[in-house]
């Protein structure tokens, strides 16, 4: 992919050169845009993504898509940031409460730090095709993660497995869920919402004789 000389706003010092790999400005451009919906929030227009790097809103569509494709595209970027740090969490060892409360308090951690960003990727910005919560990268992999990290929990102490499915978007619900509402009251402290779904998650949890982490 190559960026055509007229579509480039030439700031004053920008050196000459040859074009950069397209892989490496493709995530360039993600980043500054991720950095735009940071500090503007999520109903940011190409154009103050274009005004970030420095090119024209066609060159940016070239590179980025449309609104919905750079909407699925910053999401792939937090879901591999936020599943790395998961999988982080899932691997700390412990009881099973301690493992899953870690984890929730990553993603209930990442929705009140980072809330611009958040509702961009899950929600997507004004004016941009909406897609169903359960085909949104985000969503995808953490519920792969979840299902992957309780099926190696219940085998090991003999439950079905089948129930990771289940129980993983079960779990994915209820967090995104109860998330999304604290997020429009904040009448309780983070952590109390970390804790309520710890009580709410590890009684299935120990019902399934989950009672250590798997190896």
């Amino acid at each position: 992919m190559s960026v055509d000389a007229d579509d480039v706003k030439r700031r004053v010092g920008r050196p000459p050169g040859p074009a950069p790999d397209p892989a490496v400005r493709r995530a360039e451009l993600l980043a500054a845009a991720e950095r735009v919906v940071r500090e503007r929030g999520p109903d940011v227009g190409m154009d103050d993504i274009a005004a970030e790097v420095g090119l024209t809103k066609p060159a940016v569509y070239r590179w980025l898509g449309d609104k919905a494709q750079l909407t699925a595209a910053l999401g792939e970027v937090v879901a591999a940031r936020l599943v790395g740090q998961l999988a982080g969490a899932f691997g700390e060892g412990g009881d099973p409460a301690e493992l899953t409360r870690s984890a929730i308090d990553v993603f209930c951690r990442f929705v009140d730090e980072d809330t611009n960003l958040y509702r961009f990727v899950v929600h997507g910005p004004a004016g941009a095709p909406r897609m169903r919560l359960r085909d949104k990268p985000l969503v995808t992999s953490i519920a792969a993660l979840i299902g992957s990290t309780l099926r190696t929990a219940l085998e090991s102490v003999g439950a079905p497995a089948h129930l990771a499915d289940t129980w993983s978007h079960a779990i994915l619900g209820a967090v995104f869920a109860a998330t999304e509402h604290w997020l429009a009251e904040r009448d309780t402290p983070r952590e109390q919402l970390v804790d309520d779904l710890v009580q709410l998650i590890v009684p299935a949890l120990d019902q399934a004789g989950i009672q250590a982490p798997p190896e």
